[in-house]
């Protein structure tokens, strides 16, 4: 497996590890969101879901969104800051400077082992550290591959933007094509505003 990694935009610091994750047929997966998970981990546990079930059909059905992390398999979990330490994922010094300079959009993603891999933040954090994480997972045989990473990211602005229709939507009004009709349409916005979050745009 390649341990190349080309993201888009470049975090604040990347480690690339030795030991990565396999996501396969064999192994229970879950996405770990806690108990009374915020509507932004909700949605980045729902986009990972998708997203790896696209990539790898044969993993469909079998990765499962749940509240804690049980025994064996492979965990995906994604934690609120202020939770870290009281499930196991303590935050070292660079990870808290990273996170407390972060306009609230920081994130730490981290492989643990072999099994687990975390996202910290904050949950506008923890949903952009998911968009990076389906930058680093790389398609092997069927089956999907995390390398073993240690990324620490914030923005340097608190607003991003791109000189793309978002911008030009706010400030000139929309002009997109609607001759595709309401509902093509409005699956091309949707579209288009993932593919936004994805960049963090």
């Amino acid at each position: 497996m390649s341990t190349r990694l080309n993201l888009i935009p470049t975090p604040q610091y990347v480690e690339v590890k030795e030991q990565g994750i396999e996501l396969a047929e064999s192994s229970g997966i879950r996405i770990v969101t806690g108990a009374k998970p915020d509507r932004k981990i909700e949605l980045a546990a729902r986009m990972l879901q998708a997203d790896f079930d696209r990539r790898a059909p044969r993993l469909k059905g079998g990765i499962r969104l749940e509240e804690t992390a049980g025994k064996g398999g492979v965990s995906i979990v994604l934690v609120e800051e202020a939770e870290a330490a009281a499930q196991g994922f303590p935050l070292d010094m660079l990870d808290r400077e990273a996170l407390q300079r972060s306009h609230g959009q920081g994130y730490v993603l981290k492989t643990i082992n072999a099994q687990t891999l975390c996202i910290l933040g904050s949950p506008q954090g923890i949903l952009y550290g998911a968009m990076t994480l389906l930058q680093v997972v790389q398609e092997s045989d069927g089956a999907l591959k995390i390398p073993g990473v240690s990324i620490r990211d914030y923005p340097h602005f608190e607003f991003r933007c791109a000189a793309d229709w978002l911008s030009n939507g706010e400030g000139n009004r929309c002009s997109m094509d609607r001759g595709q009709g309401w509902d093509g349409f409005e699956a091309l916005c949707k579209h288009k505003i993932d593919q936004c979050l994805k960049y963090k745009i």
